[in-house]
Parts: C-alpha cells; sequence; structure tokens
C-alpha cells in the first residue's frame, strides 16, 4: 500500500488504510474463530459509514462533471 501511495491520491489512500482495523477483524473472525461482539460490529459499522460518505461524495462529483476543491 505504501509503494501504491505514490501513485494514487492521497485521499483514496486514506480511506483505504482506514479500512485496515475492519479487515482485521473480520481476519480474527476467520481465522481465530473469535466471535467480535457487538460494540466492535458497531463501530465497524460506523468506520464504514464513515468512509463511504467521501467515496460516496466523490463519485457523485466525478459523475456530475464538477471539480472537488
Amino acid at each position: 500500500m505504501m509503494i501504491a501511495s505514490r501513485h494514487l491520491e492521497i485521499r483514496f489512500v486514506t480511506l483505504c488504510l482506514l479500512l485496515s482495523p475492519i479487515f482485521t477483524l473480520g481476519l480474527a473472525w476467520v481465522v481465530m474463530d473469535d466471535l467480535p461482539t457487538g460494540r466492535e460490529m458497531l463501530g465497524g459499522a460506523v468506520m464504514l459509514v464513515g468512509i463511504a460518505i467521501p467515496v460516496a461524495g466523490a463519485l457523485r462529483t466525478k459523475r456530475l462533471g464538477g471539480t472537488q476543491p
């Protein structure tokens, strides 16, 4: 991911790096059969929503042909 950051926009790289705790939670569930608690699931959902909002905004801006600041 660090090598790819030279070729990608910093906004995209930052959002991808924010997904790592969610992937870690899923990996622990699959590999170690460690079921996440309700709070962990809620935290993961909040993180996904927080990441989805700027991604959706960027996609919408590109579709409308606008520019982002």
